[in-house]
């Protein structure tokens, strides 16, 4: 995205336009004492990039 600023205002444009493909999952698994463990999987099947996320709390 491309801007650009004057003194009376800001304009902005896309220069391109992108398209993303995203899958998202997770898992939470309750424990019967008030803690949380949570499991989070993204991919982006276009660009082959992949992350996760672990997660653990504890909730009254």
């Amino acid at each position: 995205m491309t801007f650009e600023a004057t003194s009376g205002n800001i304009t902005g444009w896309v220069d391109k336009f992108a398209l993303n493909f995203n899958l998202h999952g997770g898992l939470a698994l309750n424990f019967g004492n008030g803690f949380r463990l949570d499991l989070d999987l993204m991919a982006d099947l276009i660009h082959f990039e992949f992350g996760a996320s672990v997660g653990f709390r504890y909730q009254q």
